[in-house]
């Protein structure tokens, strides 16, 4: 089962008292924990779509659905006001559009290759994350679990800001 997880059939509520008790838990049987919720800065508007596209192409992410994404990131809107009124089409000015179906699928693709650095660099950090949303959790001594936070924020934001991306403070 994926109780930790964000995915179909769980609730966020789910995952979040999962979490709570799996770090109750650690605390029970003398196994510090630690962890924080991170929030990446103005996210929707600083996708930079080339590199989404050649992350996509990369990872080998199913390029059909890819294809349909840009379609309609890229193409232009038009606003409608009152059940009739439409205006002339409007360029989009945010790369991804919030709420879109896939926007999570995406900021994974945007986000993966500082993931999985962080993960290789700091392999006893955890991550999950949920469009701009990265929760990072550490267990161990006190101290290790502590020193595994302070290292992976570090290695997080130096990642993403090389993909244009800042931490929120």
């Amino acid at each position: 089962q994926h109780w930790d997880k964000a995915v179909r059939g769980n609730s966020a509520l789910q995952v979040a008292l999962h979490r709570c008790m799996s770090d109750d838990l650690a605390q029970i049987v003398g196994a510090p924990a630690t962890g924080g919720l991170i929030d990446i800065q103005g996210f929707y508007d600083h996708i930079d779509l080339a590199k989404l596209l050649n992350a996509a192409l990369m990872w080998h992410y199913p390029i059909q659905i890819m294809a349909m994404d840009m379609g309609v990131f890229l193409a232009p809107r038009l606003v409608q006001a009152d059940g009739w009124t439409t205006t002339q089409p409007v360029q989009p000015r945010r790369p991804i559009m919030t709420g879109h179906r896939h926007d999570n699928r995406c900021a994974r693709l945007a986000t993966y290759s500082t993931i999985k650095h962080l993960l290789q660099k700091v392999p006893t950090a955890i991550t999950t994350q949920w469009v701009d949303d990265i929760t990072l959790r550490a267990r161990g001594t006190q101290r290790a679990a502590e020193e595994t936070m302070v290292e992976a924020t570090d290695v997080l934001g130096q990642g993403l800001a090389q993909e244009g991306l800042t931490l929120a403070s």
